[in-house]
């Protein structure tokens, strides 16, 4: 449970301070657009979560930009920076986001996406093709589940209760598992070291012994199954 949970939730944790993020736009096609897009994110606390800063200059040479930006990379005044240009073979935009850190999965993914839909939107004025329309067609139907119960009674299905159901179920019979073994082990060893099993040996069979040991174990889990479900 704690291996298959924690890194999860390590996972979906997230840093809620606002970060500084530079565009180096080589095209000079997107910057504007996906400003404004990371602009429009905000933190839980409302607070904007990107500032974008343009890194792009006339006078530079792409070369040299790229080495101041690094530079502000490694003395952390931006958390890193998106670098765009063009495929000199397919005329396909090629994007870099270099940063000190490349486990970001959060920010990595709201920069991928935003500059995606941009994209999408810029080909599609290109060719003369609404992006509304595009929207429309790509917007998905979602398909509620309904349950048809007894006497024509229409009720909800809420797939996420019923999974964290028989999720928590099963790993509290994990646990029962896990600690009604453990009493029967111990409880041989301290038998064995009393040399109590010994006097009940004399009196029974090691199979019927052990039998019963297993029966009443078990009984005990299904009690507290009982008691948890109840």
């Amino acid at each position: 449970f704690v291996f298959s949970y924690l890194p999860s939730v390590l996972a979906s944790e997230e840093d809620d301070s606002t970060k500084a993020i530079g565009i180096l736009d080589s095209t000079q096609v997107y910057y504007n657009s996906l400003s404004e897009k990371l602009a429009s994110f905000k933190t839980e606390k409302k607070q904007p979560r990107y500032i974008v800063i343009n890194l792009y200059s006339e006078n530079k040479s792409i070369e040299k930009i790229k080495s101041e930006s690094n530079e502000k990379v490694l003395a952390k005044k931006i958390e890193g920076y998106l670098f765009i240009s063009e495929d000199a073979k397919t005329s396909n935009p090629l994007v870099e986001f270099r940063s000190l850190s490349v486990g970001n999965f959060h920010d990595l993914g709201r920069i991928e996406t935003a500059f995606n839909e941009i994209r999408r939107e810029y080909e599609f004025r290109k060719a003369n093709v609404d992006p509304e329309l595009v929207k429309l067609v790509k917007s998905n139907i979602d398909i509620k589940p309904l349950k048809v119960e007894e006497k024509g009674k229409e009720s909800k299905v809420d797939f996420m209760s019923k999974f964290m159901t028989s999720y928590v179920f099963i790993i509290l019979l994990m646990i029962t598992i896990v600690g009604s073994g453990g009493m029967l082990i111990r409880s041989l060893v301290e038998e064995k070291s009393n040399r109590l099993i010994e006097i009940l040996i004399s009196s029974c069979t090691p199979d019927d012994m052990m039998m019963g040991k297993v029966l009443g174990l078990s009984l005990l889990s299904l009690f507290q199954v009982a008691i948890w479900v109840i």
